[in-house]
């Protein structure tokens, strides 16, 4: 799993870290970080979403053989 996903895993850590340091005090929704911020949430949800689909599909194959 790791080895077929490694890219994926590496995006969920780097949108991990980049929601965690954004400033939740200062949120204004014109802000760079914000938007910044919520393409983060989006791309973490798509990479998750990936890795689930990937790995079902491999998990299908392997009981169909």
């Amino acid at each position: 799993m790791i080895k077929r996903n490694l890219g994926l895993i590496f995006v969920i850590m780097a949108m991990s870290l980049n929601i965690l340091n954004f400033g939740y005090i200062k949120k204004s929704v014109g802000s760079f970080n914000f938007w910044l911020t919520l393409v983060s949430a989006l791309l973490l949800i798509a990479a998750l979403v990936k890795i689930f689909i990937r790995e079902k599909k491999e998990n299908k194959k392997t009981k169909s053989d």
